[in-house]
């Protein structure tokens, strides 16, 4: 009988045994599918925060490409203003009126129609800030064309038109510089 009761305690101690290591491999497994959901939901995270960084960054270079086309545009805008300007004075002490036509028609109104496309460009993909500062540009490039208009047409025949549309285009380039200045960051 001695033989059995060791017997007996023995397939129990197996038996205890056996449920210690099936509840190991279950904790194991519990832990092992914690960990790996764990990681799921950090990669998810993170690759929800990647995709957002390159979102941004497409918008950044977007932002830069329509400021930088916007740059460019003024800088066109007042060569042709300060070119339209020259050919106003030298009007009809060697510069014809086709000449002048021209040089308006083919130079000056094109350059004046690629600003305000790049105008809305930059509205349009700018940041709230850069629209605020963008708008301010746009009262001395107006005033500048308005000048310019007048001149043209014959409204405008005051002797220190030369002077005041040099002036006016300066404020303008310095509109324009100031925008550029606070978007920098914004694109950098």
């Amino acid at each position: 009988m001695e033989a059995e009761q060791q017997e007996s305690t023995g397939q129990e101690g197996n038996r205890a045994r056996g449920w210690g290591s099936a509840r190991a491999a279950l904790a194991g497994t519990l832990i092992g599918a914690l960990a790996g959901l764990a990681g799921s939901v950090l990669g998810y995270y993170d690759g929800g925060k990647a995709r957002e960084a390159a979102a941004e960054a497409r918008r950044a270079d977007i932002r830069r490409q329509a400021y930088a086309a916007f740059g460019t545009k003024v800088q066109d805008l007042a060569t042709e203003m300060a070119s339209l300007r020259n050919f106003l004075i030298q009007y009809k002490q060697g510069i014809t009126t086709e000449e002048l036509k021209q040089q308006n028609n083919e130079k000056y109104v094109p350059a004046l129609q690629r600003i305000l496309q790049a105008e809305v460009n930059a509205r349009l993909v700018g940041t709230s800030e850069a629209r605020t500062w963008l708008a301010k540009t746009v009262p001395p490039r107006e005033a500048a064309v308005l000048l310019l208009r007048d001149r043209y047409f014959g409204y405008n025949q005051a002797e220190n038109w030369s002077e005041e549309m040099e002036k006016a285009i300066e404020k303008y380039k310095t509109a324009a510089e100031v925008f550029m200045n606070h978007v920098d960051a914004e694109v950098l």
